[in-house]
């Protein structure tokens, strides 16, 4: 049976207690190793796991993987709380800087911020506490869990994108077989035409109209047929490069509306609005006179208002340059 030995590509439990005291991008670097080794695992388990074989194939232990991720994983969570002497805020701090070193990028940067995550909500303030006690195995089967879900959507998109790959490439090919056999016979009507024409000019027998008007016919469904392929090329090319959702990838907030407002959404926008119908908009443009002004009788287009002095006011004249009442 394929079994996963222990020491084969995960470094031991006293190489990673030391990698903890090292610079953080050597740690990052054995990480990355282990983390691949995970994939490696989660990917046959997958596999085992869908086969119409299952258990049955002597060839495969479905067992194995689980059982060898358990062991790594235990591996690199003691390292860990040993290295940090169970400090909680040591280990995300460390994890942190190793989590963005340049070897842990993508996928393995994802899942190195995942393993902090898993780690800190188990952690207590007792560094006693987490040298000693910490249940490592229901965070172990917790994290298997999830990355397993995780490798089996990567698997997925793979997947995926391999068959839309395959079919772009039958559809080109498809083009080229269609315009290939489009120009062959465009050459075969091309010689036929030619040798009509030869007989024309050469003949010393008459020429049958027909046989000309044949090939001139010949000539026009020819020409009808490479439009109707060319068609059918653009189709096909189409059908290989699928639209995307221009909203696709856009994350909206959280939207709370006001008293009086309602969530609505707008068709050919990616996020929602609040609305309040009730609100008018109309605008009022100049004075109207309904709060108490009145146009000014010393200047031309000004409007007054009622003054709320508390000292005796000046009034307006055409002397002092005033166009309204003002406070003295």
């Amino acid at each position: 049976m394929i079994a996963f030995a222990a020491g084969s590509a995960v470094v031991s439990s006293m190489e990673l207690r030391g990698a903890a005291n090292m610079q953080p991008d050597v740690v990052a670097h054995a990480l990355a190793g282990v983390e691949d080794e995970w994939v490696a695992q989660a990917s046959l388990f997958i596999e085992c796991s869908g086969s119409a074989s299952g258990e049955s194939d002597s060839l495969v232990d479905c067992h194995a993987a689980p059982k060898a991720f358990e062991k790594s994983y235990g591996t690199v969570v003691n390292a860990m709380l040993q290295g940090s002497g169970g400090d909680k805020e040591a280990v995300n701090e460390y994890l942190n800087d190793v989590c963005g070193q340049s070897s842990m990028q993508g996928w393995r940067a994802e899942q190195c911020h995942s393993l902090g995550k898993a780690l800190d909500s188990v952690m207590s303030g007792s560094d006693y506490e987490n040298r000693v006690n910490l249940k490592i195995g229901n965070l172990c089967t917790s994290f298997w869990g999830k990355f397993l879900d995780g490798e089996k959507q990567r698997l997925a998109k793979d997947q995926t994108q391999h068959e839309q790959e395959a079919k772009a490439e039958e559809s080109k090919v498809e083009v080229e077989k269609v315009s290939a056999d489009a120009e062959a016979k465009k050459e075969e009507v091309k010689v036929e035409e030619q040798q009509v024409q030869e007989k024309a000019v050469n003949a010393t027998v008459e020429v049958d109209p027909k046989e000309v008007a044949n090939a001139t016919e010949q000539v026009v469904v020819q020409n009808q047929t490479i439009d109707v392929n060319k068609n059918v090329s653009a189709f096909l090319q189409r059908q290989s490069h699928p639209v995307k959702d221009p909203c696709g990838g856009i994350k909206c907030g959280s939207l709370s509306c006001p008293g009086g407002f309602t969530k609505e959404t707008v068709p050919g926008h990616c996020c929602p609005y609040c609305v309040n119908p009730n609100i008018n908009l109309d605008v009022v443009k100049g004075a109207t006179g309904t709060h108490g002004g009145k146009t000014s009788a010393i200047c031309k287009d000004v409007w007054c208002f009622p003054t709320m002095c508390a000292n005796p006011v000046t009034s307006a004249t055409t002397t002092n340059g005033q166009c309204c009442d003002k406070c003295a």
